[in-house]
């Protein structure tokens, strides 16, 4: 895959620091750190050295994780995202061949088996794919992981050299470590590889135990260098931006529902039936619709979210005039385009339930109060 380079006018950027810290990290060596970038590289695919990983997905966290890494994916536009891993259970999930290898994160056609190792939109794809749709992933595509062969690298990289300059043990707070790392982003396009940034910074990670592990910059600039050399590389490729959110109120008021009329549910069909699923969240199979709870200033606000290509609709759902908390854990399609039940105790007989209907653009058209005879008709249907 071939990485295009994009001139800058000003040919470098640099940052340079003179200041050490109370560890003993001393200015001599922090005087160490630069940043010049002299170009741009370009390409719809990174590869990281896993040392950099860190710093760029989570630089300050305890830990990070395979969504961290897919969420800056495809925050930033590209397509797959390679690095490093010591092999399964590590990115990889286990049961594969042992010891290390490359491994690529990527955009895959909905059904591609190097999805089936993504395994936490299966586990809870209430929660990962409206994640997943506010970051533009598209209803026939899918997140990939697989091993990959140094031939297939990425010819845009972030390559490290990582020097360990001290380590110690801080009494009950654990150890520390202090990192310099000498970082380059390449274009290995051409030949020979163009070199388009170069970093000298330095990295500590220190504590560990019940006082948690903490990464920072120990330099006085702390991670302005990174933001320095962000610069350096970006994605060529046209993965579809954000939706847009458009967040719709209604002036329907469920209090004021006339009874639902039968013709209205000769198309209906649960995709979660509140008799037999329980969650704040609820989501249809194809990760199209769902209601999510998003409670606001101490208001108990539900609402129904259908996501179009480009944006995602989330429509308010009424509140039921019934004391008590509300039960929005029924999504159903009909003849309109969508439905939520709602109400208070809808498990129970007797309850007062609701048939709220979107139109196929996730506009709330009308509200109607279901009958317990509808109800029960409804909970025998699938």
């Amino acid at each position: 895959m071939v990485s295009r380079i994009l001139a800058i006018a000003s040919t470098a950027a640099l940052v340079c620091s003179c200041g050490g810290n109370e560890d003993g990290l001393g200015p001599a060596e922090c005087r160490k750190n630069s940043v010049t970038v002299s170009g741009k590289a370009e390409s719809p695919v990174l590869f990281v050295d896993r040392t950099y990983l860190r710093i760029l997905v989570k630089p300050f966290a305890e830990t990070y994780y395979l969504r961290d890494i897919v969420d800056y994916m495809l925050a930033n536009g590209f397509s797959a995202l390679e690095t490093t891993t010591t092999g399964p259970g590590d990115l990889l999930p286990w049961g594969g061949p042992p010891g290390p290898a490359l491994v690529r994160i990527s955009v895959k056609p909905l059904g591609d088996p190097a999805c089936e190792a993504y395994d936490y939109v299966k586990q809870y794809p209430a929660q990962a794919l409206p994640w997943l749709r506010g970051l533009g992933l598209q209803v026939n595509e899918c997140v990939g992981v697989e091993r990959i062969s140094a031939a297939e690298r990425s010819n845009l990289r972030i390559l490290v050299d990582e020097h360990v300059l001290k380590t110690a043990q801080q009494g009950q707070l654990g150890p520390w470590t202090h990192l310099r790392l000498e970082v380059r982003v390449v274009d290995a396009s051409s030949k020979p590889e163009r070199v388009v940034a170069r970093m000298t910074d330095h990295y500590e990670k220190r504590g560990g135990g019940k006082a948690g592990i903490f990464h920072l910059f120990p330099c006085k600039e702390g991670d302005q260098q990174t933001k320095v050399l962000a610069q350096a590389f970006a994605s060529s490729g046209s993965r579809p931006k954000r939706p847009e959110v458009q967040e719709v109120d209604t002036a329907i008021q469920l209090a004021d529902s006339e009874p639902v009329r039968d013709e209205d549910l000769k198309s209906f069909t649960w995709l979660s039936q509140p008799d037999k699923f329980w969650s704040t969240n609820v989501i249809d199979p194809q990760g199209v619709a769902w209601i999510s709870w998003a409670p606001k200033a101490g208001d108990p606000v539900h609402r129904f979210n259908l996501f179009l290509e480009n944006r995602i609709v989330s429509t308010r759902i009424p509140l039921p005039p019934e004391r008590g908390v509300q039960d929005a854990t029924g999504l159903a399609r009909t003849e309109a385009g969508w439905a939520v039940v709602t109400g208070v105790n809808v498990r129970k007989p007797g309850s007062n339930r609701y048939l709220v209907q979107f139109d196929t653009t996730g506009v709330l058209v009308k509200a109607a109060a279901l009958s317990d005879s509808q109800y029960a008709m409804l909970s025998g249907s699938k």
